[in-house]
């Protein structure tokens, strides 16, 4: 609600309208069941700076991350793969949000070794002014130097 000044003075104000709306209705959907998951290779975050919208990003078909007018980083199931890894992510402006601010998907690998600093491995970035698209798809591959690189080798 950082962006949303009006539906603050509405909330402040005892006015909860907005609360009843779309974005806070539940989908009527029952959540996907879980999948096994093998253990991690390789360490992967997805981070998202998005004012004003929802984002949802979906890593190698098996974590889903859905962010709404944050800037925040999750931890992605399964980590990332030795190869190709597939990313796919949605945008959509919240109800009520007026503004046009730069907005940034990324995802990120990490090692465990000391004073190795994390890779952005896939960057997805709007500028000022400039309209994201409602939806992309894109790989990222972890090579062997980069696997190297990550585990100390």
């Amino acid at each position: 609600l950082g962006h949303l000044k009006d539906v603050r003075k509405q909330l402040k104000a005892g006015n909860l309208k907005y609360v009843d709306g779309a974005a806070f209705r539940p989908s009527g959907l029952r959540p996907r069941s879980v999948m096994p998951v093998r253990a991690a290779k390789y360490i992967a975050k997805v981070y998202s700076f998005c004012p004003g919208r929802e984002v949802k990003v979906t890593v190698n078909r098996i974590s889903h991350h859905r962010f709404q007018d944050t800037q925040q980083a999750e931890v992605i199931i399964g980590g990332a793969r030795d190869g190709v890894n597939e990313i796919q992510y949605s945008i959509k402006r919240l109800p009520g949000y007026k503004g046009n601010e730069a907005m940034t998907v990324r995802v990120y690998l990490f090692s465990q070794i000391k004073g190795v600093k994390p890779v952005k491995v896939f960057e997805y970035q709007t500028k000022d002014g400039e309209v994201p698209r409602a939806h992309g798809a894109a790989v990222f591959r972890v090579d062997p130097a980069l696997g190297r690189k990550l585990l100390g080798r």
